[in-house]
């Protein structure tokens, strides 16, 4: 199964990125689409369209094992229904289509991209048409009740022919159990005793989250409300080979020296959400910031690796960064313990000279 991922080069979009198919599953419970390669061919990503062919694979399946087991237990009666003969003939046919049936159900629900099951419902309606066309023909089956069974597979076999060609044109879907549970949401606030405009400005310029967030390694912006971000490398092997995990994010909604809200976008290895509310601090100490983030990785042992990267345990990642941005907007710099600085057995005295974790917040 293939994932898509964004790298340069790629076919382009509308906003000018581009996507190629990786190697891990794809991640498709938000954003809002984009272009993908699979078989060599670019599609287009359309997340609405994906999530109607998935529902559709979905019902289809279920149908399908239904109808089977009914064919399989009671294939005489199920024969009648139909306006078929039941014969020790037609049962054995009737029984045989059944596993047919029970086949295609379970790949259409276990399948991540189920498109081949759907192309085979597609020929096994095309089978049972010729079959009741036969029936048809016989004066000894009820011709009433077989041309309504006719009208049936006809249309079933409408939506089997809607559901292959969906599928086929859309991206795989993803089923993990762990990202059904995994959603972290957190939130934590600071005291910060700068004034509120310098506040906002310093978090509405996504550049400087690297500077706090240390989970991140680079945020690049790309528009005005648009820009790119890159945690870093998962794997702690130390070799340079991690994977650095990056997606991107979009402003939904700014109120100036008020609330910053942005979602993640397009197609990655993670989607999230997260909003930073802006409040005068009482007694004129100030300003509160608010932070409100949900972030749901996917499955598997990126999205292990992603869970402890945002771990809320409880909060503590998210409240260290909003100290981190106290430190840098107070001070200018943040300011590193004894310990922090050297490694192994030392003198217990501080370093010659203070650490900073990034740039001064105010020049």
């Amino acid at each position: 199964m293939e994932t898509a991922t964004q790298r340069e080069g790629a076919g382009r979009t509308g906003d000018g990125r581009g996507y190629l198919t990786g190697t891990d599953r794809p991640v498709r419970r938000s954003g809002e689409g984009g272009r993908v390669t699979d078989d060599g061919r670019l599609r287009e990503v359309n997340l609405a369209k994906s999530r109607s062919a998935d529902s559709l694979a979905q019902g289809l399946g279920w149908f399908s094992i239904g109808l089977g087991v009914a064919q399989i237990v009671a294939p005489r009666r199920v024969a009648r229904m139909i306006g078929v003969n039941d014969s020790d003939r037609n049962k054995a046919v009737m029984r045989a289509v059944g596993v047919r049936e029970i086949a295609a159900g379970i790949g259409l629900l276990s399948d991540q991209k189920p498109t081949g099951f759907a192309v085979a419902r597609v020929a096994g309606d095309l089978m049972d048409l010729a079959m009741l066309s036969n029936a048809l023909r016989s004066p000894v089956n009820d011709r009433g009740k077989t041309t309504l069974a006719t009208a049936a597979v006809i249309g079933i076999g409408a939506l089997d022919v809607l559901c292959s060609e969906q599928l086929a044109t859309t991206v795989p879907k993803v089923t993990h159990p762990a990202k059904q549970s995994g959603s972290m949401h957190i939130r934590k606030s600071v005291t910060i005793a700068r004034p509120i405009e310098e506040v906002y400005s310093f978090w509405r310029n996504f550049e400087n989250l690297p500077q706090f967030m240390q989970h991140l390694d680079n945020v690049r912006t790309t528009d005005d409300t648009r820009s790119h971000w890159t945690a870093k490398p998962l794997g702690g092997s130390g070799d340079g080979n991690a994977k650095a995990i990056e997606w991107d994010v979009e402003i939904i909604e700014d109120r100036e020296n008020e609330l910053i809200a942005w979602r993640t976008v397009g197609i990655s290895e993670l989607s999230g959400r997260g909003t930073v509310e802006f409040r005068v601090a009482p007694g004129g100490r100030g300003a509160e910031v608010h932070a409100d983030m949900q972030f749901d990785p996917p499955g598997g042992p990126v999205g292990a690796k992603l869970a402890r990267l945002f771990r809320d345990v409880p909060g503590i990642k998210l409240e260290n960064n909003l100290n981190l941005l106290k430190q840098i907007l107070e001070t200018g710099e943040i300011v590193r313990s004894d310990a922090s600085v050297h490694t192994g057995p030392h003198p217990g005295q501080p370093p010659g000279t203070r650490q900073s974790g990034g740039r001064a917040a105010r020049r």
